[in-house]
């Protein structure tokens, strides 16, 4: 199968985000099963190179005030209809952000992932959105609440859907070896905002970091501003005088440290307030670390509360400590959360299982706009 991807963050582009990991995965999942596979997106200059055998391509991006918008997706729509026509496309997937293909396309199916169509975008862009997936109803969510959300939010529903879970990539056994002198901290993995629940865990951590006298917090993902200051700014004004020198800000670092930390960290908290379904918490799994994860949302359905992880609400710092003082208190119940989400992640998150559910699905659209023509 010739498969097309629409991406505009695909490493090594500066911007890379959820989306653009996820597309590298999987188009690199399916390659090594045997089927072409294209990446497809705009940016600054055109460019086209191989990356271990995934071809991608990038369209100039036009910069015209007022029709930008709608040049960049026009071009991605006639590049797509020539490959396809020729031959070198059999199925399109984009991402439900931004709108990427507002136009009808009947050369061959288009799938939807839904990925963060709940993020706040301009009013362009909700109508670019929306336009999108009314006209293309092929729907893959990566998780039952963003399909659920997608309906209401939109007022739609797919013609053929399905839920398919993120998957995580396996885990390099040879990852980078960390300072020994890091040996008892807990860590937060992701943008450093209000949204991700860093600012409820500052005050979390004047908890459970005054309990623990000899324990760090490591934020590590980049800062942002929110309301006029920088989110690093924010948290040292919550934290109290007497913790404030063991919590510590890495910014954005390689992925290879951010999965060592992963797996010398005592737990990893991600209190997020909304997540679609996050890719941070199935690599911390994989990595064997204890994780207490966000009870919104998505949060249930990667994480078995008890089980593979602790879930604690978002909104609450008291919560948020008691959920990481069970697990410092009781060293046991982190082996066996921490063993149990490692067989889980292998089993119902692998690639494997992520490529399989997505090749079954696109066989069903193209059995169904066959039957349609």
């Amino acid at each position: 199968m010739k498969i097309c991807f629409l991406c505009n963050e695909y490493p090594p582009c500066p911007r890379v985000g959820g989306i653009g990991t996820f597309t590298h995965t999987i188009a690199h999942g399916l390659a090594d099963v045997g089927h072409e596979v294209t990446v497809l997106g705009y940016g600054e200059h055109y460019g086209e190179w191989k990356d271990n055998g995934i071809r991608v391509v990038v369209l100039a991006q036009s910069t015209m005030r007022g029709v930008a918008w709608f040049v960049n997706r026009w071009n991605l729509y006639l590049w797509l209809k020539h490959e396809a026509c020729a031959g070198r496309i059999d199925i399109v997937e984009a991402p439900d952000y931004q709108g990427m293909l507002p136009f009808p396309f009947s050369v061959c199916p288009v799938i939807i992932r839904l990925h963060t169509s709940f993020i706040p975008v301009s009013k362009l862009q909700r109508i670019l959105e929306r336009k999108t997936l009314k006209i293309h109803r092929n729907w893959i969510g990566v998780s039952k609440w963003i399909v659920t959300e997608t309906q209401r939010k939109y007022n739609l529903m797919p013609e053929n859907g399905v839920v398919i879970y993120n998957p995580v990539p396996d885990v390099d056994v040879n990852i980078m070896q960390l300072d020994e002198s890091l040996c008892n901290f807990v860590i937060y993995v992701g943008t450093v905002r209000d949204g991700k629940g860093a600012y409820t865990l500052a005050e979390a951590a004047n908890m459970f970091l005054a309990a623990h006298q000899d324990l760090h917090l490591i934020y590590i993902g980049g800062l942002t501003v929110e309301n006029g200051k920088r989110s690093d700014e924010t948290i040292r004004r919550i934290l109290r005088n007497e913790i404030m020198e063991r919590v510590h800000f890495l910014g954005s670092v390689e992925h290879d440290a951010v999965l060592a930390y992963m797996r010398k960290a005592r737990i990893c908290v991600l209190p997020s307030k909304l997540e679609a379904f996050s890719m941070v918490p199935l690599e911390a799994m994989s990595c064997g670390v204890p994780i207490v994860y966000s009870a919104s949302h998505s949060g249930p359905e990667a994480i078995d509360d008890g089980v593979t992880g602790l879930l604690a609400d978002p909104y609450s710092s008291s919560d948020i400590a008691e959920k990481v003082e069970q697990i410092l208190n009781d060293p046991s119940l982190g082996a066996r959360l921490a063993e149990n989400a490692k067989e889980v992640v292998k089993k119902r998150f692998s690639i494997q299982q992520c490529v399989r559910k997505t090749l079954k699905f696109y066989e069903q659209c193209s059995l169904h706009i066959t039957r349609k023509d």
